[in-house]
């Protein structure tokens, strides 16, 4: 069965783009012994992000490292912004 004919049955998904080239992404096992592979259409992948509220967090985190040193610590640390 070829995968167009698959994920039309299986889904009701029509791929359109028949010579677009697969994603291979590589699963690791419950077990962890071996890797299993996943064919992905690119087609059918959606992008996603980090929430918002989320990512406010992390950067606060992140930043937090920086500016909350002690003396001799801000010596030997520098920020390049750019």
């Amino acid at each position: 069965m070829k995968l167009v004919d698959y994920y039309n049955e299986k889904y009701a998904k029509e791929i359109k783009d028949t010579d677009s080239p697969l994603f291979v992404a590589y699963v690791k096992s419950e077990t962890g012994k071996k890797d299993r592979e996943v064919l992905l259409v690119p087609e059918l992948m959606k992008l996603t992000s980090f929430d918002q509220s989320k990512s406010k967090t992390f950067i606060s985190n992140a930043l937090t490292s920086f500016t909350k040193i002690n003396a001799n610590g801000k010596d030997n640390n520098y920020i390049i912004i750019k």
